[in-house]
């Protein structure tokens, strides 16, 4: 295989994602409370408390902290819905905690709207070494234990309101890709790239028992690959579920799925579910302005059981950035190391997060 340099890749897809966060944060007919643009908590508190006396919402709380974070959602739900295009569907997950509102332009009804996390890790070490299978072996000498990994994820809804109902059809994509930026001598090559195109079909369930909210359930038609060759290439095709369900400032997101078989003759990784299972579970927490987050999945089996954990920390540097720590033990971080165990840990910078 001939690796390009990707460098220009990479730096063009960070400015693409810059781009695209930067024409949202500028985003017109946006209308901010006056209390919005004081960082000191204190201060924004004693703001909003002043504003409340018109309206008397959130005033009644008596706890300091509680009472912010009322408000502070209460705000940022106001500019969803002042943001939302007509006749556009945000999920529940969505309105209750994304961060940037969508891209509104009045004569475009093609709106692109997160997916997953979109994120870079300008640097993260891998305790486990760089798989040896993962490249070629004329470049042994100049790979580093130390990479860049990026992950851009959105969605274009196509078609919005179903026959009326609250369900619609979007077309998603996600790539994520692990870049070994700092390997001069073999001209800085991307290690795997994969590409996950899915067609989704997501409606509202809005169900709830107590706190406890059953918020929306979705089905996806996914294909992912790495675009590699001979033996490096990888790919499946999966229908994923996904079931989300919300108490307070937690989030959990059920996703199995089924793996659609493919002919032997042509299959690149037929035990790729001995080691990333059927399924996966993830888990968000959100405090105050940070974000803590978790994804597991297991194979089930009690022979060769193999499991898989990721841990997440989003935290405010800006007032429009966020930095972000990414833990990772396990298999299929990406498609080219599904059999080998990576550890990883990244620091980077948090662009989109969808909650």
């Amino acid at each position: 295989m001939s690796y390009t340099n990707s460098r220009t890749v990479i730096l063009s897809t960070i400015i693409v994602v810059i781009s695209i966060t930067s024409a949202t944060a500028q985003t017109k007919g946006l209308s901010e409370s006056p209390c919005d643009s004081k960082r000191d908590a204190t201060e924004r508190l004693l703001c909003f408390d002043e504003v409340a006396k018109r309206s008397g919402d959130c005033e009644s709380i008596l706890d300091k902290e509680k009472r912010l974070e009322c408000y502070d959602m209460q705000s940022l739900d106001n500019r969803l819905i002042e943001a939302r295009p007509d006749g556009q569907n945000l999920s529940v997950v969505q309105e209750r905690y994304v961060e940037q509102p969508y891209l509104e332009e009045s004569d475009n009804p093609w709106l692109i709207i997160p997916l997953r996390q979109t994120y870079i890790l300008p640097y993260s070490y891998l305790f486990s070494s760089v798989n040896p299978n993962s490249y070629e072996d004329d470049i042994e000498d100049g790979i580093k234990d130390y990479e860049a990994k990026y992950q851009i994820s959105l969605a274009l809804p196509l078609w919005s309101n179903m026959f009326g109902s609250e369900s619609e059809l979007l077309f998603g994509y996600t790539q994520i890709s692990v870049h070994q930026l700092y390997s001069f001598d073999i001209s800085a090559p991307t290690r795997d790239i994969n590409y996950e195109p899915e067609l989704i079909w997501r409606t509202n369930v809005d169900k709830s028992v107590d706190d406890f909210s059953f918020d929306t359930f979705q089905i996806s038609l996914n294909h992912q690959s790495n675009g590699q060759c001979k033996s490096l290439s990888r790919s499946w095709n999966r229908i994923i579920a996904s079931l989300t369900f919300s108490m307070d400032s937690w989030v959990i997101q059920l996703r199995p799925w089924y793996r659609i078989l493919e002919d032997e003759d042509t299959d690149k990784n037929p035990d790729i579910e001995d080691y990333m299972g059927n399924g996966e579970l993830w888990s968000w927490y959100k405090y105050n302005n940070q974000t803590f987050g978790l994804m597991l999945r297991n194979n089930l089996r009690s022979e060769n059981n193999r499991s898989t954990v990721q841990l997440d920390w989003s935290f405010p540097i800006h007032a429009k950035l966020k930095g972000y720590l990414q833990y990772f033990n396990g298999y299929g971080e990406t498609l080219v190391d599904y059999k080998y165990r990576n550890e990883r840990l990244g620091i980077g910078l948090m662009l989109v997060n969808i909650f």
